[in-house]
């Protein structure tokens, strides 16, 4: 073949065609030294029957069409978009975990503080949750346990302070 040059040419347009076309289109840019590599490698293969090698490759710029730069933009956008959504999902997922954790602990530490009280203390406490049920402007109170446990604990706290000496 006289002119190997040109006979060159179309192949490396061709393969570098095929080659960008197997990556993802935020890669190409970034990408030269792969794209070079690999290009040069199919090259070799085609052009080593001719007795033609090239001594090296080289792409110095990727400039894409604006429909392909378009489409480069919205999809590292779509990308950031999905990174964002998943790190929130996880961190939701965190909160929601460490809420758990600090509710059980809480409840852990008021179980333990309540099983020291003595039953006066239950009771005064008792008393003390009713008042404040009582000063707000609701007309419905709620009570978190039986009226009446309440009334026996203050009869019994009251009958016991009765029978000491004063």
């Amino acid at each position: 073949m006289e002119d190997y040059r040109t006979a060159v040419v179309a192949p490396a347009q061709t393969t570098l065609r095929s080659v960008i076309g197997d990556m993802e289109l935020d890669e190409i840019p970034y990408n030269r030294a792969a794209i070079n590599a690999k290009l040069r490698s199919i090259l070799d293969e085609a052009t080593d029957k001719w007795g033609v090698r090239a001594e090296s490759i080289e792409i110095r710029e990727v400039e894409p069409s604006p429909t392909v730069k378009k489409a480069m933009e919205e999809q590292t956008a779509a990308e950031r978009e999905r990174r964002a959504a998943i790190l929130s999902a996880e961190g939701e997922r965190m909160a929601m975990i460490l809420r758990a954790l600090g509710e059980a602990q809480r409840l852990r530490i008021l179980a333990a503080g309540a099983s020291a009280l003595h039953p006066a203390a239950v009771t005064v406490l008792g008393l003390e949750t009713l008042a404040k049920l009582a000063d707000t402007p609701s007309t419905k109170l709620v009570l978190p346990y039986e009226l009446t446990r309440l009334a026996e604990a203050v009869a019994a706290h009251l009958g016991a302070a009765a029978a000491q000496p004063p």
